[in-house]
């Protein structure tokens, strides 16, 4: 998906347009994270780390769209990402423009924490309820999300803010790194962020030489150059078109 985005093969805009439910956060969502699936522990641990400035372990395993049901009940929570790092959860909610709902945070906070988790896969890595939610990070963080992140202030899990900005600043530092699925990763990431409004960032001023010291000449005049400007009227418009 990154290399049909950044060759100009894919656009977003055409990918949804006509769908009912637009899918925009979760194409971003597998774009970026999917491909860690591919990495070794170390490389994983580094990319997470620049993505969501998250200190992990090298056995921190990240899970997409777990669903997290209410025990005898049908109602479930979905959160985009849920990496389990020993005894602790971190949730990712991933933004693109998107507002939140109304308390959605808190309900992923509850339902990771509390709730059942059916599916068989991933079952032993996430564990049985109770669960300790460590951080929760929107990525793709704006202005408009900022009420309901501060509505989470009271919680024992600590929310973090994570722009789309600051990770293409940070992947540009990560791709002159001399890993080969890791640099190459980043690098993908970095074009396709700042290949977009929302993550396109100034990428400082080029460097300035002084022009050293000097001195400037005029060449001298005489009255005989100079060109007399022509006399001319002015006419205003009569009283009644002036508004008082």
């Amino acid at each position: 998906m990154l290399h049909a985005l950044n060759n100009k093969k894919a656009r977003l805009d055409r990918v949804i347009k006509g769908v009912a439910k637009q899918p925009r956060e979760d194409l971003i969502t597998s774009t970026v994270f999917g491909a860690l699936d591919f990495m070794d522990v170390r490389s994983r641990a580094a990319a997470l780390k620049a993505l969501l400035q998250l200190e992990l372990s090298s056995t921190a395993r990240m899970i997409l769209w777990p669903r997290f049901y209410r025990e005898g009940q049908r109602q479930r929570v979905e959160p985009d990402v849920v990496i389990c790092d020993g005894q602790d959860c971190h949730i990712i909610e991933v933004k693109w423009g998107a507002y939140l709902g109304a308390g959605q945070l808190e309900r992923q906070i509850g339902a990771v924490s509390n709730w059942v988790y059916r599916s068989e896969e991933h079952r032993q890595l996430i564990g049985r309820a109770p669960r300790r939610v460590k951080t929760l990070t929107v990525l793709g963080f704006e202005k408009h999300h900022a009420v309901q992140v501060a509505a989470c202030a009271e919680h024992d899990t600590q929310v973090l803010s994570r722009t789309w900005q600051a990770v293409a600043k940070d992947m540009l530092a990560l791709k002159q790194q001399p890993d080969g699925p890791l640099t190459a990763w980043s690098q993908q990431v970095h074009q396709f962020l700042t290949n977009t409004p929302k993550a396109r960032t100034m990428q400082g001023w080029p460097a300035l030489d002084s022009p050293g010291t000097g001195c400037l000449k005029f060449n001298s005049i005489s009255f005989r150059d100079l060109i007399p400007v022509p006399q001319s009227t002015w006419r205003f418009p009569a009283s009644k078109y002036i508004l008082n």
